[in-house]
């Protein structure tokens, strides 16, 4: 995949997308293995990592094209990475 990326909006929207993926999976961990492999800090660091990419992608107006997870936390109101990853728990 890396090596089809050809410009940095397209570097921006995948490594946004990789954050994404990795929140959306630690918030769908259920009870001890919630415990044992999602650590409260780790999980949250995901998240403001997710949630900055979210920004840029705001802050220098670049269009998602295709229905994404970038696509359903943008559709939010608040746009938060923290309130979608809570649809995954």
């Amino acid at each position: 995949m890396i090596d089809k990326i050809e410009n940095t909006r397209q570097a921006l929207l995948y490594l946004t997308d990789c954050a994404l993926i990795t929140v959306g999976d630690m918030a769908q961990l259920e009870g001890k293995e919630r415990k044992r492999r999602r650590y409260k800090y780790e999980y949250e660091r995901h998240i403001l990592v997710a949630q900055s990419g979210i920004d840029l992608l705001i802050k220098f107006n670049i269009e998602v094209r295709e229905y994404t997870r970038i696509y359903e936390v943008l559709a939010l109101s608040n746009r938060s990475v923290k309130e979608w990853a809570k649809t995954h728990q």
